[in-house]
């Protein structure tokens, strides 16, 4: 329900004082002047004044004394009306806008570049994937390469020291760390997976401890020094010259 103006509640509202505004601080009116000085001496650029010359332009609507607008007319044109032929589902009602280009190319060539910079990326996004991968692939061929390795110098390993222990024992040798572990007494042969009992001997703890890669180079160097044997040629030599002289060498690699 509206007021009426002439009742009571208009005429207290005229008769009441008005209220001053707050005085400004000195800081407040000096910032004030400075911002009407600032923005007086302001000078548009060139281009901001053609965006809003072309802006305003835009927006205002030819006037219908306008020779072109009195054409469309006459071609059927009617003031707030769609644009093409009547049949089309979505007909346009606003112009087509104007797109200001910004960048010193030529036509087709924006496009064109930022294809080729998009294709370049995507082609340094596969070359890092494909080096991730074949850096995966790299380090799983060396983890197994190792594993074929240790494998292999723990067959070699414990062929070395039965050989040893059959050799130590026709010269007369009791007991040698590089024999293999003793097994407990009343172990059957076929159970290879009973847990084996290390002697007590400092030494024999140490070699244990090795890795089976130096166990391989420890075997290997009492075989072929003391016992003149190579195991990878499978011959005892009559001394240490033949052996040398004869023996290509003390590793796997040397005999293939």
């Amino acid at each position: 329900e509206e007021e009426d103006y002439l009742s009571d509640a208009f005429l207290l509202k005229a008769t009441e004082p008005p209220v001053a505004p707050q005085p400004r601080t000195y800081s407040q009116r000096r910032k004030h002047i400075l911002d009407t000085q600032k923005e007086r001496s302001y000078v548009k650029p060139l281009k901001e004044k053609e965006r809003e010359v072309r802006e305003q332009g835009l927006k205002t609507h030819l006037p219908e004394d306008n020779i072109g607008f009195k054409m469309l007319q006459k071609m059927g044109f009617k003031k707030g009306a769609a644009l093409g032929s009547s049949t089309n589902p979505a007909p346009a009602t606003a112009p087509i806008p104007i797109v200001i280009r910004e960048k010193r190319l030529g036509l087709g060539l924006a496009e064109h570049s930022e294809e080729t910079s998009k294709r370049q990326r995507d082609a340094e996004e596969e070359r890092r994937i494909e080096g991730e991968l074949e850096s995966q692939r790299a380090d799983f061929r060396e983890q197994m390469n190792r594993r074929f390795e240790e494998k292999r110098a723990r067959g070699e390993v414990r062929k070395m020291r039965l050989v040893c222990e059959t050799m130590d024992v026709a010269r007369g040798i009791e007991r040698h760390p590089f024999w293999l572990p003793e097994r407990k007494p009343g172990a059957e042969e076929e159970e290879e997976d009973e847990e084996i009992e290390v002697t007590e001997d400092l030494a024999e703890d140490d070699f244990e401890a090795q890795e089976p890669a130096e166990q391989l180079k420890l075997v290997n160097a009492y075989l072929r020094n003391k016992l003149l044997y190579c195991f990878y040629c499978g011959s005892v030599y009559e001394s240490e010259r033949a052996l040398l002289e004869i023996c290509p060498g003390d590793t796997r690699d040397d005999h293939e």
